[in-house]
């Protein structure tokens, strides 16, 4: 996974053949994703209120898709640059629960 030569729809396929994939844990399988540490796993896992110790098998389809679909979405990148007390900040903090409520 970490090298992206698997994608995750290949992956749950191979869980539904291969017995060693389907015990995985997810939130070893969402902290074994590029750029997804840790940190960032456990944030995941508890947004989509997925246990830790959840198995890829005992994962439902709305599990599957609250835990990972966000992980598949294009990345946004917001750049807000000018002077001081301009209301960067307002917009900023407007984004952010903009994201969070969405994904």
């Amino acid at each position: 996974m970490k090298s992206g030569d698997l994608s995750l729809e290949e992956l749950f396929d191979l869980a539904d053949r291969e017995e060693c994939v389907a015990q995985m844990r997810a939130h070893d399988l969402v902290s074994s994703l590029p750029s997804i540490g840790e940190v960032k796993a456990e944030r995941i896992m508890a947004r989509a209120s997925i246990a830790k110790t959840r198995r890829i098998r005992g994962l439902g389809p709305s599990s599957e898709q609250n835990c990972f679909e966000p992980l598949c979405a294009e990345p946004l990148m917001l750049v807000l640059i000018g002077p001081g007390g301009v209301g960067k900040g307002t917009v900023a903090h407007g984004w952010s629960k903009r994201t969070i409520a969405s994904g």
